[in-house]
């Protein structure tokens, strides 16, 4: 698109240098020419506009690419976490110039993990788990109510999502909603799964479900990736816990052992098998 660019600009260049020569020029100026020259440069005009329409619209599509999961359709880990952090930030303005009468938010981070997914990748294929994961994506968004819930992909078989709601509770029926939302995909995968294949499976096999983790903001928390990993730490423990299952941050922790499953936990997010983790 460069070249084409480049190609109009010549042209236009080229017919300046002819309309500076005919009026250096002694002879009589022919007001055909002038016209004719006049309607090319008005071509080259809508030209120029076309093209940068085009790259316009080139350039956004590319900046939603970037920012978009292209299976699902939600956004990306990147856009994901920018717009957490933009939530983040404008709460914590919020709460720093409060006004007359304004009601109390919580901002809060749930991290689900498809449970049974790498079974369904494993026995039947990656464009078999390719649809359980549009399904299941499409179902969570569907089961979001406000405009303001954020959901995106970050990467394999988990989500994440940011709500604000108004007390705790709120944030737990908003997790019950998205575990039951994942069942409702399950079934609604295993009949396409069926129908592609040509087959019938029992009743407990190409079957998902969720863990969901959640964790809420706190006065302590500085930077959003806090509040993302303690909802992360919570999904893991409720996998931890027999899947298909809800856990809030401090359920989590009230769970610790001598906080050795946070300690397997952080080992396996770093992809260490030294036991000597420090936790804070």
């Amino acid at each position: 698109m460069r070249e084409l660019r480049e190609l109009l600009e010549q042209k236009s260049q080229k017919l300046e240098e002819r309309l500076l020569q005919m009026s250096r020029s002694e002879k009589l100026i022919d007001p055909t020419e002038i016209s004719n020259i006049a309607m090319e440069m008005a071509e080259i005009r809508g030209e120029r506009a076309a093209f940068d329409k085009k790259q316009e619209i080139l350039n956004h599509l590319l900046h939603e690419e970037a920012r978009t999961d292209t299976l699902t359709g939600l956004p990306n880990r990147r856009d994901f976490t920018e717009k957490l952090t933009l939530e983040f930030s404008l709460l914590r303005r919020y709460e720093r110039e409060p006004q007359s009468g304004q009601i109390e938010r919580m901002l809060s981070v749930l991290h689900v993990d498809l449970d049974h997914f790498k079974q369904i990748n494993d026995t039947y294929g990656h464009e078999a788990g390719d649809r359980y994961l549009r399904i299941a994506a499409e179902h969570m968004k569907a089961a979001l109510s406000r405009e303001s819930d954020i959901i995106g992909r970050m990467g394999g078989d988990e989500f994440a999502i940011v709500v604000i709601t108004k007390d705790a509770e709120g944030v737990e029926r908003v997790a019950a909603h998205i575990k039951q939302a994942v069942l409702t995909a399950s079934t609604a995968a295993k009949r396409e799964l069926e129908k592609m294949r040509g087959i019938s499976l029992p009743e407990d096999e190409g079957n998902i479900s969720a863990s969901v983790g959640y964790a809420t903001l706190e006065d302590r928390d500085r930077v959003p990736k806090e509040l993302l990993e303690r909802a992360d730490y919570a999904g893991y423990v409720a996998k931890k816990g027999g899947k298909d299952a809800v856990a809030s941050y401090y359920f989590a922790r009230a769970l610790d052992d001598n906080e050795e499953m946070y300690r397997m936990f952080m080992n396996e997010k770093n992809g260490a098998s030294n036991p000597e983790v420090t936790v804070s």
